[in-house]
């Protein structure tokens, strides 16, 4: 996947993937490669920090990259 994402993160979980019949991810994105809960994105507000985890099921085969890396 290339290009940008702008999305308002919520204080919590926020999951990245593709949207399925038993799943809606909080910020649904598409296209080959991409699972159901691709990643998590952590964010803590009070401490204003974000963390970001890899597929649990597969982070080899799902995996997940910032500003390119």
């Amino acid at each position: 996947m290339s290009g940008m994402i702008k999305k308002a993160l919520t204080n919590a979980d926020n999951y990245m993937g593709k949207q399925t019949k038993e799943f809606v991810p909080d910020i649904p994105i598409s296209g080959v490669g991409i699972s159901a809960q691709h990643c998590l994105i952590t964010y803590e507000e009070a401490s204003n920090q974000t963390t970001i985890h890899p597929n649990a099921e597969d982070p080899e085969k799902y995996s997940i990259k910032v500003n390119g890396v």
